[in-house]
């Protein structure tokens, strides 16, 4: 099952209290003593950890943007122009995404991620981890591309009625992975702006 060691874990840190606490019950005289012993030693081991990690992975509780609970913020930080295209995706009316796609753990599928909205595809190697076979994307990602990509509207349009395409992301990403074609979108749909990234609504 996949991540179940998660939860295994959990389960043998509570098995391994019970089974440290019966130990130091039934054990008397010099194995007791070297019981604790050896307990004390591992419990140190491990509470090193925790007072080195929260330090260095706070950086010493310091935060050079200032503190917020946004976790999508470091977006805007690391480009403002897809942070503010973002943001106006959150308070646009919902509708289908589409957006670069690519290898897992990477910066892709980052708008679908970050705005909540629905995408047409985001990562073909989890979708097929997750649903046993690359099957059911059908042709997704070969459209995706051909959307980017065609000069044709015609075509264009067929994928985004299949699709029920609401809104064509552009960034710098889409432009870095795709020969992208916007004259299409530029003449058939309502471009918004925000620098480096163009957002191309294509239904009502």
């Amino acid at each position: 099952v996949f991540k179940f060691y998660y939860q295994a874990w959990a389960l043998w840190s509570v098995a391994a209290a019970f089974g440290a606490a019966a130990l130091l019950e039934k054990w008397r005289a010099w194995r007791g003593a070297v019981w604790r012993l050896a307990l004390g030693l591992v419990l140190l081991v491990g509470l090193t950890y925790p007072l080195l990690a929260f330090p260095a992975r706070t950086h010493d509780f310091t935060s050079a943007s200032g503190w917020t609970l946004d976790a999508a913020a470091f977006l805007g930080r690391q480009n403002p122009d897809e942070g503010l295209a973002q943001a106006w995706l959150r308070r646009a009316p919902d509708g289908v995404l589409v957006e670069a796609v690519g290898g897992s753990y990477s910066q892709y599928a980052r708008v679908s991620m970050a705005t909540g909205l629905p995408a047409v595809l985001g990562w073909p190697g989890h979708e097929m981890q997750w649903r046993g076979d690359y099957a059911p994307q059908g042709t997704r990602q070969t459209d995706i591309a051909a959307l980017y990509t065609t000069s044709d509207w015609l075509t264009a349009l067929h994928i985004i009625q299949t699709y029920h395409i609401r809104y064509v992301y552009i960034g710098p990403l889409e432009r870095s992975t795709y020969a992208v074609d916007e004259t299409k979108f530029r003449r058939f749909a309502r471009a918004v702006n925000f620098g480096s990234v163009t957002i191309y609504e294509v239904m009502p």
